[in-house]
């Protein structure tokens, strides 16, 4: 989908059944889902994660403190679709929602021959942030299926989350 791919996240990340992924615990918080069961996520430990945009590896990096609902998926449909927060989605959602918070505008870092990691200027799109999510998904081995199925979703639906973020700034 798109032009970006998605390595796998770096070793600084906990290895878990679902392979490497961020360090989150669940706090207690009120959702718009209103259920008082769910809980949001906060990360204990700066996460960072790799991808490929037109040939340039980036390199994106979530600070420590960050709180995200995991995937913005209410609770009944958990059943159905299969879909966790806390599943192989995690690492992939846990990206995509920073990239949301920020609408794109988060740190990168480019590789550069010879000089190796170089901060650099670029701002995702929500169409990179998406394919970004989709191919991390891809790389923690969730299902084709799946991952179209949540992929389709955030094409359809994530311009309402993405322009939450841009009124509340």
């Amino acid at each position: 989908i798109g032009l970006t791919s998605c390595s796998s996240p770096i070793s600084d990340n906990i290895d878990s059944k679902y392979g490497l992924q961020p360090d989150i615990r669940p706090i207690p918080s009120k959702t718009s889902h209103r259920d008082s069961t769910t809980f949001n996520y906060r990360s204990y430990r700066e996460w960072n994660y790799y991808f490929t945009i037109d040939s340039v590896r980036y390199k994106g990096t979530v600070p420590r403190a960050i709180i995200s609902d995991g995937t913005s998926i209410p609770k009944p449909l958990w059943s159905i679709t299969g879909i966790q927060r806390d599943g192989l989605e995690r690492a992939a959602a846990w990206a995509h929602d920073w990239h949301y918070q920020r609408n794109g505008k988060i740190p990168l870092k480019k590789w550069v021959l010879v000089k190796g990691w170089t901060d650099c200027d670029k701002v995702l799109t929500r169409e990179e942030s998406d394919n970004i999510f989709y191919n991390m998904m891809k790389a923690s081995k969730v299902s084709e299926k799946r991952a179209r199925l949540m992929f389709d979703a955030v094409r359809k639906y994530g311009y309402i989350a993405w322009n939450k973020h841009l009124d509340s700034k």
